[in-house]
């Protein structure tokens, strides 16, 4: 996990890097294109060493757990996975107007006067208790219908968790051809992410790596 806001940061390179093609391409043929970035794809492409080792290598990469940001001195509650009937949902309340609707969803406008529960620091300390609650009021409910109803009717940043292949069989990233699948004649068949990024005129493609010494007479000319 690393810090900061990495959709932001990574969707900003990866922006950049879409512009330069343009850009190179603009120099070629004299014309311009539209360039589109989607900040959810440059997620959704991130984690490549984790498609390959489970589509090539079949090693599934586990998670850190619910717990790990819920201890040590810097601790707050506020971003948590919790299980509901299909899976896993993931809550990210991080400002007070949010904690105040979680818990006017969670019928607890209670723990709003509550002063065990008035700072980010405090209700670190009762995460569990916080965690009970929502799974309670998760309890006959799918990964979806939380996702739903706490986003669009509480405006609580919520999102189901899915695993890889939920990932790659989303419709989204399957209709803008996010992934792709790649032969190798040495190590086989895998899957690969592709650009998260769309050009209007021309389509960066992904091609397996080489072969030891494959284009070393295209390299050097025929030259010894």
């Amino acid at each position: 996990m690393l810090p900061g806001h990495q959709p932001d940061y990574l969707t900003g390179l990866n922006a950049h890097n879409a512009v330069e093609i343009a850009l190179w391409e603009r120099s070629r043929s004299g014309r311009g294109q539209f360039l589109e970035i989607a900040m959810m794809e440059n997620l959704g492409a991130l984690h490549q060493f984790t498609f390959e080792m489970e589509t090539y290598s079949g090693v599934v990469r586990n998670r850190n757990g619910l717990q790990w940001n819920k201890v040590g001195p810097f601790a707050s509650y506020g971003i948590t996975t919790v299980p509901c009937d299909d899976g896993y949902v993931a809550f990210g309340v991080s400002a007070e107007d949010q904690w105040e609707r979680l818990c006017r969803m969670l019928g607890r406008e209670d723990l709003l006067s509550d002063p065990r529960y008035d700072t980010r620091m405090k209700r670190s300390q009762h995460a569990d208790t916080l965690d009970g609650l929502i799974i309670d009021w998760m309890k006959g409910k799918t990964r979806q219908e939380v996702f739903l109803e706490s986003s669009e009717e509480w405006f609580i940043p919520t999102a189901p968790v899915l695993n890889l292949y939920e990932v790659l069989k989303d419709p989204q990233f399957v209709q803008r051809d996010l992934f792709q699948q790649l032969g190798h004649p040495v190590a086989g068949e895998a899957q690969y992410p592709t650009f998260p990024f769309l050009m209007s005129e021309i389509k960066p493609m992904v091609t397996r790596a080489p072969l030891l010494g494959e284009h070393t007479s295209d390299v050097l000319g025929g030259q010894a």
